[in-house]
């Protein structure tokens, strides 16, 4: 059976999709979240209140159509919870 080619999708239109993905999920705070794509590998960087949503972040974006690869470089800081929770929209 031969394997079909799929066309490599541009940078931004892959970082668009992985931020819609993570968007999906309503326990996800991203605000404070930086997608980069390189060769269809992604780099999640930034800030999130919880090890949890460091680890959801991961594997959503691991499991967005085109991703070949995911380095999460996102740092917990527990201080944002209690931080966004007091912010207007929180």
């Amino acid at each position: 059976m031969a394997m079909l080619h799929m066309p490599r999708l541009s940078k931004r239109c892959l970082a668009a999709r992985v931020k819609a993905h993570l968007l999906t999920q309503e326990e996800l705070d991203i605000r404070a979240l930086v997608v980069e794509v390189k060769a269809g590998v992604v780099l999640l960087r930034g800030l999130v209140p919880t090890c949890h949503q460091k680890v959801l972040a991961g594997c959503m974006a691991a499991g967005v159509r085109g991703v070949v690869g995911v380095f999460n470089e996102l740092a917990v800081v527990p201080k944002l919870r209690a931080l966004s929770t007091s912010l207007p929209g929180g």
